[in-house]
């Protein structure tokens, strides 16, 4: 991942199971970040958004069994193909996802 405002990124493997984490502020850390995961994505970040937010990613996979967890200080968009492969998806405050059958308003759950 490259952009100035990335301020780490860093991955260690142990057995088959590897650990990654990028750090960053700023909306330019936050598309770069989001480019390195989805890099035929064009991710961005929300209009009318302040150009200060801290981007966390942190990321987990062993075999073909990811798991990330995303913490970004700004609204933003990615477009992606469709999964194939089953993904379940966690928000700690509400969210609008685009799907193929229209827009799915996501509730925050509860902790």
């Amino acid at each position: 991942m490259e952009g100035d405002n990335v301020t780490a990124a860093d991955s260690t493997r142990t057995g088959g199971v590897v650990r990654g984490f990028m750090l960053g502020e700023g909306a330019d850390a936050v598309v770069d970040a989001l480019d390195a995961i989805f890099p035929s994505a064009s991710p961005r970040v929300a209009g009318g958004q302040p150009s200060t937010g801290a981007v966390k990613i942190e990321t987990t996979q062993c075999g073909p069994l990811g798991s990330d967890r995303w913490q970004i200080g700004l609204g933003c968009a990615v477009d992606t193909e469709p999964y194939k492969e089953p993904l379940v998806v966690w928000f700690s405050r509400p969210a609008v996802a685009t799907v193929p059958s229209g827009e799915l308003r996501v509730p925050a759950v509860a902790r």
